[in-house]
């Protein structure tokens, strides 16, 4: 993943958003990687270009994922009511 141009976002999840968020980053890997297969055969953008945005996304589930609870530095329950995404720097 690119460190140009980097944000450092902080949310207040519930389990359920939390879940929602990294079933989406998963379908949108999964659209980059049908458009790295397509592009195999001949179709749009070069596979490079592809394989790199699905490194990306990958990268990024990795990061959310690294914060699920039982890990002290992101998501963790608060009363049961959320959970927080967030970089401790």
């Amino acid at each position: 993943m690119s460190t140009t141009g980097r944000r450092d976002i902080h949310l207040s999840l519930t389990a359920d958003q939390a879940d929602d968020l990294i079933s989406a980053l998963e379908a949108h890997r999964g659209s980059f990687e049908r458009l790295e297969k397509e592009a195999g055969h001949g179709f749009g953008l070069p596979a490079a270009y592809w394989t790199g945005r699905v490194q990306e996304v990958q990268e990024l589930l990795d990061a959310v994922r690294r914060q699920e609870p039982g890990d002290d530095t992101g998501l963790q329950g608060e009363g049961g009511a959320g959970r927080e995404l967030g970089q401790a720097d």
